[in-house]
């Protein structure tokens, strides 16, 4: 549900303020710095002395920290490479799809570090842990190194200093990116105490559809 509702706010803000988001993008790169960091510091507090939100804020700090609104961008950004491009709604989100990755990435960044930080302290305090639970960490890391540096050839200096050919080589790493973040996705609600079926379905619409779309605009 949390996707869900995310996904819907996302695109809707994206593709209402696309110009905005253009001419706007280093203000908006700020505060998704910003809202990682504050992310990040909540984080290491409540880790630190327990302290917990609650209510509405909870439920926006969680929805950043889990990755939903990271990945209601991301999933923007592959839908933008997969619809026909004669769509007007494909010429909007490509207008700004390096900017969305931008966005995308930076709100990831908590997710990614703290997440580590976690695992790192139950490892030494747990050497045994769950095979699944080594196995969703090892999967998001690298699925987070992979994104890298497709974050960093996202910024137009960068794009520009390494030419067409090389920063495409580097950006075909995005489908292995996908690729992981669903199989790190899989991974945690396959194994969870209670499998949620409506995320399960709604996950896997998604990947699906964009790989059967994908494939689907390759061949033509």
């Amino acid at each position: 549900m949390y996707l869900l509702v995310s996904l819907i706010i996302v695109s809707f803000l994206s593709l209402v303020f696309e110009k905005q988001i253009k001419l706007k993008k280093n203000l908006l790169f700020f505060i998704s710095a910003i809202i990682s960091l504050l992310v990040s510091i909540y984080e290491i507090i409540k880790i630190s002395t327990g302290f917990k939100l609650s209510g509405f804020p909870f439920v926006i700090e969680r929805s950043f920290m889990k990755g939903f609104i990271s990945l209601s961008f991301f999933i923007l950004v592959m839908f933008a490479g997969a619809l026909n491009k004669r769509f007007e709604i494909t010429k909007r989100l490509l207008r700004i799809r390096a900017e969305l990755a931008i966005i995308a990435s930076i709100l990831l960044l908590p997710h990614g570090i703290i997440y580590l930080y976690k695992f790192l302290i139950a490892f030494i305090n747990k050497p045994n842990l769950s095979l699944s639970y080594i196995s969703l960490i090892v999967i998001g890391l690298i699925a987070f190194i992979i994104m890298i540096p497709l974050f960093i050839t996202s910024f137009d200096k960068y794009r520009k200093s390494l030419g067409y050919k090389k920063w495409k080589s580097i950006q075909r790493f995005s489908y292995l990116f996908f690729f992981l973040t669903y199989v790190h996705i899989m991974v945690i609600l396959l194994f969870s105490e209670k499998i949620d079926i409506f995320s399960l379905a709604l996950y896997n619409l998604i990947f699906l559809s964009y790989t059967f779309l994908r494939l689907r605009l390759k061949q033509n």
